[in-house]
């Protein structure tokens, strides 16, 4: 894993300050900021399959919208088993309070887990360009065992940037948080276009 290539390849292209700057203004507007999503999709697949490792043009907006509003609905299935197990926890804890602490405790557990797999269901979708398959739970999960100590690792140095990004943002107020918010989702997409054609899904 290459994590300097990933911190340093968005601005090193001579238009990146263009690219850049749609990118950052798109993630202003609601629902329209799915893009950005799929955009970062688009940053994975390039990496994965040793294609050109520069930011795509935005010529394609549709088509990154589309895919951004297709990982958001995934994680919204993702996300039903543990709305349903609160719901459940609410209506018995009418009849003991401790069904509301046991539902409270099985979603956190269950949204971590979902934090830590999600991004392996992201990359599925990027490579094989089925949305179907970021719900392929089997075939994800084994990968994540297989590849738990690179993916992990993957996903602190993802972490750790978006908070660099955060801090920086923040410091550089709203125009620096804006564009820094980019290039931490971009940063992301080619650290997991990394680990994919390091570790190739099956």
């Amino acid at each position: 894993m290459d994590y300097e290539r990933a911190i340093k390849f968005p601005v090193q292209e001579r238009d990146w300050i263009a690219k850049v700057a749609v990118g950052s203004l798109i993630g202003l507007v609601p629902v329209v900021n799915f893009a950005q999503q799929g955009y970062a999709l688009e940053v994975l697949r390039r990496v994965a399959y040793g294609e050109a490792e520069e930011l795509p043009a935005w010529d394609q907006f549709g088509r990154y919208f589309v895919k951004g509003l297709g990982v958001a609905l995934a994680a919204a299935i993702w996300s039903l088993p543990a709305l349903f197990i609160f719901i459940v926890a609410l209506i018995m804890g009418r009849a003991a309070g401790l069904f509301v602490a046991l539902g409270v405790l099985i979603v956190f557990v269950y949204t971590v887990a979902v934090v830590v797999a999600f991004p392996a269901a992201m990359m599925r979708y990027a490579l094989t360009d089925r949305w179907g398959a970021m719900l392929e739970l089997s075939a994800i999960l084994g990968w994540v065992g297989a590849n738990a100590g690179r993916y992990i690792t993957v996903l602190v140095i993802g972490l750790v940037i978006m908070l660099v990004a955060g801090v920086v943002g923040s410091i550089l107020l709203f125009v620096g948080a804006i564009v820094t918010s980019f290039w931490a989702t971009v940063t992301f997409g080619h650290l997991l276009g990394q680990l994919s054609r390091e570790a190739p899904m099956r």
